[in-house]
Parts: structure tokens; C-alpha cells; sequence
């Protein structure tokens, strides 16, 4: 080997050494300090850490934060990396998908798509989300909020007012602060899933997924009801949200109101405030006697025995106990997806008098009237009228089988007479044979989806000729015999 070949060896092997000593060093690593994880909608996981963020699109700005309290807090200059940023660097989210941003300690909050890339109007009230991973020229790990979701709007601001003008109702939280979360993680971009239930109060709207309705507090007891046939369902063990907790989740209750629920079918089902605060009529759980007023936790309920409920699901309203005390069946509501706060509704009864005498109370009239089978709907001068036809109501007096509201077929031939009666003691009369299987001439219960009003009601007697006739308090058969 001569000497230039020599030297040729030697430079080759320092360059080797030196490569071997710089991948050492990169073995051992370099530390590029925290990392925030990203995972994208098919949970494929991408560590960002801050050396890579400080290399990315830098956006830093003087902001603070309003709380709860009303205080303005976390004054400083803020720097860090747009979340719209973060969110490419993972592949990118669409309009249907949300983020989820989680900090060490488990809490959670989560944006819609506008929030991360907002356009014109919003982003000139809450300005450039970002990853704050420097405040006042202190970097984490030695800024102790670690990385920390900002807002930079250009008054330096970001209000209550301000969150509640650019957030999704459905992810609002109690305060622009609330949204500031420190310690940052992990960023999950998720497909935002379906609304399960809907709560309005006093033009309040808020929405929740059957995920939400899951980590609200829950409550668990004893609960079944009674049938009007008599027969006894349950007590089982149910668990679910106490329907108080998500009233008041959702907004401010007012002085006096009734409740609302609207099932899946369109069926609505109507409780007095003392219902919703959880007083019901009660009967024993074994003999089914009556043990008179009771009170209940009334629930929004998910689980039987510790299972998803078998029928009237995924969610039903429902009154449970220590002591698995029953109540009426026509108010454990099936398949419920609202809940609406409405005007008082104070408690009434149709009185039915004909081949069997009783009271159909308020309830058993909006549960009937909700069946997809019987409502029926009259339009007269605009006004969309909503109820029963008044042959369905006469099924529930006239000696057949009024749990299903059959007719009687065998006095028809006698072609009795039907008189409807308001409170002012006026009357309405009509013949068998002119309502039978009837659609137009019905006993309304909502004006435009909206329940009778007080000077109107508590039900209307309506036909498709034009008859509006209010304040119907009894219907009775004459002539039957």
C-alpha cells in the first residue's frame, strides 16, 4: 500500500468514526423538549415536540382571559403556534370533525372546525387560536402552565362575551377562561358525533351527545311503573342523569313551568313543575295500591340493571327510589330526544261521560294525542290545530276496549248523539254516524305545535269546516241505550 492510498484509508475511517460519533449522539438524543401528541380521526398518533414548533408558524401576541367571576385574568404576551397549524401537521380536519384538547390531568375541552380555522367575522372576536409554549419570553418546561391553549384577539381581550359569540353551543363552556387549559397533551381530531338529546329553555338551546350525557354525573335506584291495564313493570336497577342536573346545565328555570319531553316518534309527554322537581303519584311496587304522593329522583335514564335498556331507548325519562316505588306508565317516556321548557301547564281533566264514566287527565289526553296513530291535524285560518279525531275520544268511553281505544261497533245502529261541553256550559252536538272514523272533526290539544294557551284551553274543539271551539272541559254520550 503506498502512501497516498495510506491517507485515503485514514480519511475514510475518521469520516466513519465521525459519522459513527454523531449517530451516538443522535442515539442518545437531543433533547427537543416537550412534545404535544396529535392524533388524527383514524387514532394515527404524531408527536409534536417544541424544537418543531419553534420551527413552525409563530404567532405572538399581548392577550388575557375573563372567568367565571367576571375577573380578567393571565395578562401577558403569549407565543406559540397556530392550532390550525398543529392540526395540518396530523392530516387535517374537515367542517363535520371537532378537536379535543386534553391537559395532564384529564380535563378535556373541545372546538368545532370554525374555531381552529376561523374565517373573517369570528376570528375578529376571538382572534388566532394557538399552542401558547411561551408566555412573557418563558419557555415550558420552565413556563409551569406548560403548553397552554390561547386566544390572541387583537384588543388583547378575550371576554365571556367573546366565547359565548364564537363557540359551538354545544361545546360552551361556563367562561372564556374555562377554555384556557393548561398543561396541553394531546389534540384528538374526532368526527363529531350525532346529537342524542336537546334541552331549550327560554330561548336557551343546548345539545348533547350520547358521550356527554355519559360523563354528566349519574344517579342510580330502584324504579318501575304501573300500566293502566293494571299490570306491574319492573322495579329494576336504572342509572342515568337526574333531568334537574341537565335543566339546569342548560339554562336558568323560571319562576313556574311545565315540562316538555318529545320522543323520537313525535310523541310528547307533558309534566307539571312538581313532576320535573320529582312528586308523583305513587303505588306500591308489589300490591300496585296507591301510597299517594312520593318523591322521586326523575330521570333521564341509559341503563337497566346495568345494561342498556332493552325497550324505550336509548334514553327514557323515569322516577327512581330507594324503595323501587312505581308510577304512572303513560310517564316513563320512550325514546326521548327533547326537552323543552314550557309555559305552566296547570293540571286539568276531560271529563267523559257515556257507557263508562271517568276523568282522562292531562297526561293520558298528551299521550294519546302524541301517538303517531292518533294525532290528527286541521289547518283552519293559518293556524295548524293538533290533537285527536273526537271519535278516538269516544272509543274511551263507550264500553269496548278503551285501553286501545277501540270502538264499540254494537251501538252504533242506535246513532247516539255526541255533545261537547266548554266551561261556560255551550255546547257542540254531533251524531255517531256523522264522526265515526272521522278525521275532521278533532279534539286539539297544541296551536301550531304549541300547547292551548289558558284563555283557549285547556283543549279545542276543532272541524275542518272552520268550527273553533274552545275551553272543551267534557264530552258525554246521550241516547246510546
Amino acid at each position: 500500500m503506498n502512501q497516498r492510498q495510506l491517507y485515503g484509508v485514514l480519511v475514510l475511517v475518521i469520516i466513519i468514526a465521525g459519522a459513527t460519533i454523531v449517530g451516538i449522539m443522535l442515539l442518545q438524543g437531543i433533547d427537543a423538549g416537550p412534545s404535544v401528541t396529535m392524533v388524527a380521526d383514524d387514532e394515527t398518533e404524531t408527536s409534536i415536540s417544541l424544537t418543531q414548533m419553534q420551527g413552525m408558524e409563530k404567532v405572538e401576541g399581548v392577550s388575557s382571559f375573563e372567568n367565571r367571576f367576571n375577573n380578567t385574568r393571565g395578562q401577558g404576551t403569549y407565543t406559540g403556534v397556530p392550532i390550525s397549524a398543529l392540526v395540518n401537521a396530523a392530516g387535517g380536519m374537515t367542517e363535520t370533525q371537532i378537536i379535543e384538547v386534553e391537559a395532564s390531568d384529564g380535563y378535556k375541552v373541545k372546538f368545532v372546525y370554525w374555531n381552529v380555522f376561523p374565517n373573517a367575522s369570528i376570528k375578529a372576536i376571538q382572534g388566532e387560536m394557538i399552542l401558547a409554549y411561551s408566555y412573557n419570553d418563558t419557555v415550558v418546561p420552565a413556563y409551569e402552565d406548560g403548553f397552554r391553549l390561547a386566544f390572541i384577539p387583537e384588543d388583547g381581550f378575550h371576554s365571556n362575551t367573546d366565547m359565548n359569540e364564537t363557540t359551538d353551543p354545544e361545546y360552551r363552556a361556563d367562561s372564556a377562561g374555562a377554555l384556557w387549559i393548561s398543561n396541553v397533551v394531546k389534540i384528538t381530531i374526532k368526527t363529531r358525533p350525532g346529537i342524542a338529546l336537546t334541552v331549550n329553555i327560554a330561548g336557551t338551546s343546548k345539545g348533547y351527545t350520547t358521550d356527554d350525557l355519559m360523563d354528566m354525573e349519574s344517579i342510580t335506584g330502584e324504579g318501575g311503573y304501573k300500566k293502566s291495564t293494571g299490570t306491574i313493570e319492573g322495579p329494576h336497577t336504572y342509572t342515568g342523569v337526574r333531568v334537574l342536573d341537565l335543566l339546569q346545565d342548560t339554562g336558568t328555570l323560571p319562576a313556574n313551568f311545565s315540562l316538555e319531553a318529545i320522543s323520537s316518534d313525535a310523541y310528547r309527554t307533558v309534566y307539571t313543575m312538581n313532576q320535573t322537581y320529582g312528586e308523583f303519584d305513587a303505588y306500591d311496587s308489589t300490591t300496585g295500591d296507591s301510597i299517594g304522593l312520593i318523591d322521586f329522583n326523575f330521570t333521564l335514564i341509559y341503563y337497566e340493571d346495568g345494561e342498556p335498556i332493552p325497550s324505550g331507548g336509548p334514553f327514557r325519562l323515569g322516577t327512581l327510589n330507594d324503595n323501587g316505588d312505581l308510577t304512572d306508565g303513560h310517564l316513563w317516556a320512550k325514546d326521548v330526544i327533547e326537552l323543552n321548557i314550557i309555559d305552566l301547564v296547570e293540571p286539568w281533566k276531560l271529563e267523559l261521560c257515556g257507557v263508562e264514566e271517568w276523568n282522562m287527565t292531562h297526561h293520558e289526553f298528551y299521550s294519546l294525542a302524541s301517538c303517531a296513530h292518533h294525532r290528527t291535524t286541521i289547518t283552519v285560518d293559518d293556524n295548524i290545530y293538533a290533537g285527536v279525531p273526537l271519535h278516538t275520544i269516544v272509543a274511551a268511553m263507550d264500553g269496548a276496549d278503551d285501553e286501545h281505544y277501540v270502538f264499540n261497533t254494537t251501538i252504533v245502529f242506535s246513532n247516539y248523539s255526541i255533545v261537547v261541553f266548554n266551561t261556560n256550559g255551550e255546547n257542540q252536538t254531533f251524531y255517531i254516524s256523522h264522526i265515526t272514523q272521522n278525521p275532521d272533526v278533532i279534539i286539539a290539544g297544541w296551536i301550531d305545535d304549541v300547547l292551548v294557551s289558558d284563555d283557549d284551553g285547556p283543549i279545542i274543539l276543532v272541524t275542518a269546516n272552520g268550527i273553533v271551539f274552545p275551553n272543551v272541559v267534557q264530552v258525554a254520550m246521550f241516547d246510546w241505550a
